[in-house]
């Protein structure tokens, strides 16, 4: 079904992994996709793989953590297509430190830097076009955002905001017609997330996810994509974990 014929979808980390695959969800449904990523070249290759699929989709150079980026591409987008009506921002890395760590402060930084401003950042670049759109936003979350994350401070404290975020924006831009919600992906295999074939990783997700394996990264887009659908028009404010089960254990 072409659920979203007509929309216009901003991804940000779009190149790989859960942006690649909710790009491609997205798309399925008939929007037009852009692709934003650090990297201009990666960013266009993959709007090239889908376009090979008969999508909808473009690259653009975007770095987060750059308002002035963030504000470029907002204003491309809009003159270029018209409307902003979807964003998904997905843009985020995984670090790994814990308090007094050297190097701990630089972890800290990068990771609400990228994580959490970014998101602030490119919504708020977005908004005005969004809000004129009554848009839904997705902010990608993580499972860290309900328990704590061993040896991940600055990530599991980033992603938590972004969770806190998502409930901010939700009753802030709720009065204009915008959902906002996010999705905390667990164990995916991602290039990002790593840990495929890690014998010591894949016991741990043996003995803590239920369904006893990584999750795909389409099985987090395909929800992404839902979100931003009618058939979600009353899911507002919320961040839905897909995480096989990790969290109820």
């Amino acid at each position: 079904m072409q659920e979203l014929s007509g929309k216009v979808a901003i991804v940000t980390g779009g190149a790989r992994g859960l942006g690649a695959a909710s790009g491609r969800a997205l798309a399925q449904k008939g929007a037009k996709v852009v692709l934003a990523d650090l990297k201009l070249e990666t960013a266009e290759a993959q709007a090239a793989a889908l376009r090979a699929e008969g999508l909808d989709a473009v690259g653009i150079a975007l770095n987060v953590v750059d308002r002035g980026s963030c504000e470029k591409v907002a204003i491309a987008i809009a003159k270029e297509y018209g409307s902003i009506d979807i964003l998904v921002n997905n843009a985020g890395i995984v670090a790994f430190g814990r308090l007094g760590d050297p190097g701990s402060y630089e972890e800290w930084d990068r990771s609400v830097d990228v994580n959490l401003t970014g998101v602030f950042n490119m919504t708020t670049a977005c908004l005005s076009d969004l809000k004129a759109s009554r848009g839904a936003v997705v902010n990608i979350a993580s499972v860290a955002a309900f328990t704590s994350g061993f040896a991940q401070v600055g990530y599991t404290a980033s992603k938590g905001g972004v969770k806190a975020l998502t409930q901010v924006m939700c009753r802030e831009l709720a009065p204009f017609g915008m959902r906002v919600n996010g999705v905390a992906p667990g164990y995916v295999a991602t290039e990002g997330m790593g840990g495929k074939g890690n014998p010591e990783i894949e016991a741990w997700i043996q003995f803590h996810c239920p369904m006893k394996r990584h999750g795909r990264p389409e099985e987090v887009g395909n929800v992404v994509a839902f979100l931003c659908t009618d058939a979600a028009s009353f899911v507002n404010g919320t961040t839905i974990p897909v995480d096989g089960g990790y969290l109820s254990v």
